[in-house]
């Protein structure tokens, strides 16, 4: 709390901090008839994922002085490409992990197979389209606007 200033990086970090539990709170509920050992290996993944994530983005932020003052040369090219890579790290493995959902899905409640397929294919195109949005939505997010 700078100049008694309420906002800053401690509000943004922990509004980021709850987009994260967030995350976690809707993959234990994918993940909810899953075997155990999958559940254990993906939450593991996301979790040891997210603190690595954010311990790096909080020390880039503190480092390059993003938010106080004049930020040094370079930080926020290193905290956006700190943020896309994390991005796919993320992504990924959430799409495929619905992707298997959508295909357990249509087997369950399809009868025909002509019908299967072409249920899972219009939902894979769905979630590619659903899939760069996400992209989108999660730079915003954690890195926001350019400066």
């Amino acid at each position: 709390m700078k100049n008694g200033s309420v906002t800053g990086e401690g509000s943004d970090a922990m509004f980021k901090i709850m987009m994260l539990l967030l995350l976690i709170i809707v993959l234990v509920l994918m993940l909810k008839h899953e075997k155990r050992i999958v559940k254990i290996l993906l939450l593991t993944y996301f979790i040891v994922l997210s603190i690595v994530f954010m311990s790096g983005s909080i020390y880039i932020s503190s480092e390059k002085n993003l938010y106080d003052g004049p930020a040094a040369d370079g930080g926020f090219a290193k905290h956006f490409e700190w943020v896309s890579h994390f991005s796919l790290l993320y992504m990924v493995p959430l799409f495929c992990l619905l992707g298997y959902k959508l295909y357990k899905l249509t087997q369950r409640l399809m009868n025909r197979t002509w019908l299967k397929w072409l249920t899972f294919g219009a939902g894979f195109a769905g979630l590619t389209a659903i899939s760069y949005i996400a992209l989108f939505i999660f730079i915003l997010i954690f890195y926001g606007f350019a400066p």
